[in-house]
């Protein structure tokens, strides 16, 4: 009676210490199975974020704006557009905007402001009645300058893919390349200049007219920046032979420009017409383009 009571006891220690096994190995298998997912989700993670392309573009408003309103309104249609074109196309994971903006240093007094988004500032000062296609003198230009240069340029390292000027912002902008060469020049530079309702900057006349020479097409190799120019037909701000005139000089020089024409006035095409969406959508376009480069 005692032998039975003995391998009766033995037999359900076995069983319990074979059941309590039985559960360890139950438990530590999910637990490496959540460590091994947990590693391929971070190696995943890792191989998206290497693979993303950001193109990052660099705003520079008009006359009497600031980069905040600019970006956040005047470019909001074009910024909707792209985001749709990368829904559309499934690239979300493979591309992304960065829109960053600079405000010109000078501030423009006025009764009319509100808040802080109603400021307005200039990239440079001149008298009463002069405009920028004609002025002989920008009065602060070098500060302006400075702002912007610093601002695309860390440590020699070009930061931006495209710099994208408007009105006073697009004739800085085709100042700065006819005074800094590592602007055009395709190891140094931004991929690409757009220019909305631009203007020759007069005061460097000489300069820009440079743009046009014979030795400065050879400098430059087939990895040069694009450019891009929209003009409005009815822009009654800056003539749109004065932009035509900035485009022509880099033509001359051998670049990639383009020409984006449109209906409109003086702003970057935002309306819902047929002429502006065809034009907002050759601006989509082109800027697609660049993730190529």
């Amino acid at each position: 009676m005692l032998i039975y009571t003995i391998i009766a006891l033995c037999y359900c220690l076995c069983y319990c210490w074979g059941f309590n096994l039985t559960q360890h190995r139950s438990c530590a298998q999910p637990r490496m199975s959540a460590t091994k997912l947990m590693q391929q989700a971070s190696r995943s993670s890792a191989a998206s974020d290497s693979t993303r392309r950001t193109i990052r573009i660099l705003c520079l408003h008009g006359k009497g704006g600031n980069g905040k309103t600019f970006v956040s309104k005047a470019l909001a249609p074009l910024r909707r557009l792209l985001d749709r074109r990368l829904e559309h196309m499934n690239m979300e994971d493979e591309i992304s905007f960065q829109w960053d903006f600079l405000t010109a240093p000078f501030e423009i007094p006025s009764s009319k402001i509100i808040n802080e988004d109603d400021k307005g500032f200039s990239w440079w000062s001149m008298p009463p009645g002069v405009r920028s296609f004609n002025a002989l003198e920008y009065e602060g230009f070098s500060q302006s300058e400075n702002l912007v240069m610093n601002s695309i340029y860390v440590n020699d390292k070009c930061k931006y893919d495209i710099i994208l000027g408007h009105s006073q912002g697009a004739i800085l902008t085709a100042a700065l390349l006819s005074l800094h060469e590592k602007l055009l020049n395709g190891s140094t530079s931004p991929s690409g200049f757009i220019f909305n309702g631009a203007a020759w900057a007069n005061p460097y006349n000489d300069s820009m007219q440079g743009l046009t020479g014979l030795e400065n097409e050879k400098r430059f190799k087939d990895k040069s920046p694009k450019m891009l120019f929209i003009m409005g037909k009815a822009d009654d701000i800056n003539p749109i032979d004065s932009a035509t005139r900035v485009s022509n000089a880099l033509n001359d020089a051998g670049f990639d420009v383009t020409i984006v024409e449109h209906d409109g006035g003086h702003s970057v095409p935002y309306k819902n017409d047929e002429d502006s969406v065809r034009a907002l959508g050759e601006v989509a376009d082109w800027i697609m383009s660049i993730k190529e480069n």
